[in-house]
């Protein structure tokens, strides 16, 4: 080491930053049953039609809880999380 010279201490912290996105799904009334809440009728409604789309037949737009046209898992997960819920109007 030389004369007057000193060592440095160096820490290198990585900060990861976290971006929360909120994603938010625009759906029809789960509750299509009309029995104020989200019931066993309602899950029928979108299973009866599973796998149907718009232009064939057994498409019902009411099972269409996601408004894209099919009625598929995005709209069994839509019935699914809604399930036993009160539906407001």
């Amino acid at each position: 080491m030389c004369p007057g010279s000193f060592r440095l201490r160096c820490e290198i912290r990585t900060i990861h930053h976290v971006i929360v996105v909120p994603t938010f799904l625009l759906v029809r009334n789960p509750g299509v049953g009309n029995a104020g809440m989200v019931d066993i009728v309602d899950v029928e409604v979108v299973f009866r039609d599973y796998g149907a789309v718009l232009d064939a037949s057994g498409y019902d737009p009411v099972g269409d809880l996601g408004a894209n046209r099919t009625v598929g898992i995005v709209d069994a997960g839509i019935v699914a999380r809604a399930f036993d819920a009160p539906v407001f109007s």
